[in-house]
């Protein structure tokens, strides 16, 4: 089977089958910025179009933007009619899905339900996670085809359970398998946004030692904790055949934007994690093979080795943004004042819309939050309160809300002033949330006042609860996409705080 590379988190799988290989995509965000969080894709590439015909079908994991790309899908389905594959947790874009790309076919899968596609078995699983994540929609894919069984891990964080690793371990130890391959997404975003924010260098080395120092004994834990005899579940590295491949970490801030940002791009890049898993492996007496993924070529596997590595046929041209990590770099990360979209709206339809969901949302979320509950925070808090600011109008003319709940409130109230408050923002960013033009992820472009929190916005970016909201994003980037408009250009329209940048 072969594996190309196309950067970040996509590639295409040449599957095995008896009648003739299946191709399959994974993923789609292939376009040169990412429309949620305006980040730049590192490599930019382009997809040939003789070679999109071969394409057999599209695994799209989740709706975030780096995964679910308009843009991308619409291009590639102008030339091609691949089957689109998605998990039962993105059944809700089923219709958008038939509306703009008119694939063949949409084959839903469900949690632990294996379905036969094209010769090969796909299962999908939606694991029981302990805590709340924005990523809890993602499932993640196991393929079975002939001498092959592949876990596609994508944002997903398997679980410390014996139920999950059971579900993944019971496919993989079938004897037929000669390649298991186990391919895993390190993005390393937390160490990405440490260096990015880091208010000076040597605060930069501090931090992203600690960070390495955790992620050290992090994979340390995946080898110990099988050593014990209290292991509760089986070990999959320990599988004849067994092959670890690291895929991600395509995303940068705009060199446009933020010059010299890419000397602080690669604070623990793929080649580093590799040689910290092989050495930790070592460590330990573990031997299965790992590798990188090398962006424009592909690997061929065999017998859970790389037979061969080559340039792959499915990329028309590729571009690498050349990233290091220098830890002297002293640059200032400088977000100008005001809402992304610095433009005067309807303040009263802007209240109406944000206080619901401040009110009917965010309250019953975080009141109810296992992990941080709002009394919990009210208690803390000198105030004996939690309040939101919410600036109204444009960097040059604005007028500041506040809304408060103590424990001698029922729900949120407005106020016109507050001594003190937990998060603020701007309505016009809130209601691009609201209504699908921003997403969790576009913070990039926001100013936060650091002794602040986003529990409204993080909120926002919560799955399941807010689906409606992803809808809104996804067909809003579909319907530009379908009329000929660009992510350039959308970013474009973003960065204008950016004194007009030419992207």
């Amino acid at each position: 089977m072969k594996i190309h590379y196309l950067g970040h988190s996509e590639f295409i799988l040449e599957l095995p089958c008896h009648k003739k290989p299946v191709s399959l995509l994974c993923d789609s965000w292939l376009s040169d910025y990412a429309f949620g969080d305006f980040m730049a894709r590192n490599p930019s590439v382009t997809l040939s179009q003789n070679m999109l015909h071969d394409l057999d079908g599209i695994f799209i994991s989740h709706p975030h933007c780096d995964h679910l790309d308009p843009y991308t899908l619409m291009e590639i389905y102008r030339h091609s009619k691949p089957d689109l594959i998605i998990p039962e947790s993105m059944i809700y874009l089923k219709e958008t899905f038939e509306n703009f790309l008119k694939p063949p076919g949409i084959i839903i899968l469900k949690h632990n339900e294996t379905q036969n596609w094209k010769g090969i078995s796909l299962t999908a699983f939606a694991f029981q996670e302990t805590y709340s994540s924005n990523e809890s929609d993602v499932m993640p894919l196991l393929i079975e085809a002939e001498d092959t069984v592949l876990f596609h891990e994508v944002d997903c964080a398997v679980p410390e359970s014996a139920d999950a690793w059971n579900l993944i371990y019971s496919r993989f130890k079938n004897k037929k398998y000669k390649n298991r391959i186990y391919i895993a997404t390190r993005n390393e975003l937390e160490a990405l946004f440490t260096a990015y924010d880091a208010e000076s260098p040597a605060r930069r080395k501090s931090l992203l030692k600690q960070y390495r120092q955790k992620r050290k004994f992090e994979m340390e834990w995946e080898y110990e904790k099988f050593d014990s005899e209290e292991a509760e579940y089986p070990e999959l590295w320990v599988l004849p055949g067994m092959i670890k491949i690291f895929t991600g970490q395509g995303m940068i801030h705009s060199p446009i934007l933020f010059p010299g940002y890419e000397t602080v791009s690669a604070p623990f890049s793929l080649s580093d994690i590799l040689t910290e898993e092989k050495n930790t492996a070592l460590q330990f007496g573990r031997t299965l093979n790992f590798s990188v993924q090398k962006p424009g070529r592909y690997a061929e596997i065999e017998n859970g080795k790389i037979a061969e590595e080559n340039k792959t046929p499915y990329l028309e041209s590729i571009y690498f943004t050349p990233v290091t990590m220098q830890f002297g770099f002293d640059g200032s990360r400088e977000i100008p004042y005001g809402p992304i979209f610095n433009e005067s709206r309807n303040i009263e339809k802007q209240k109406i819309l944000i206080e619901n969901v401040i009110r009917n949302r965010f309250f019953p979320f975080q009141i109810t939050n296992p992990e941080e509950p709002l009394k919990d925070i009210i208690h803390r808090n000198k105030s004996k309160s939690y309040t939101i600011e919410v600036i109204y109008g444009t960097a040059e003319s604005h007028t500041k809300f506040y809304y408060s709940v103590g424990l001698g409130n029922f729900n949120f109230e407005e106020k016109t002033s507050a001594e003190s408050f937990d998060e603020s923002y701007w309505a016009n960013d809130l209601e691009d949330f609201i209504e699908g033009k921003q997403d969790m992820f576009s913070t990039t472009f926001h100013r936060f006042q650091s002794e602040t929190s986003i529990r409204l916005w993080t909120m926002l970016g919560m799955p399941y609860l807010n689906s409606d909201l992803v809808y809104k994003k996804i067909n809003f980037h579909f319907q530009r996409a379908e009329e000929g408009k660009t992510v350039q250009e959308w970013l474009k329209n973003a960065s204008q705080k950016f004194e007009n940048a030419d992207l």
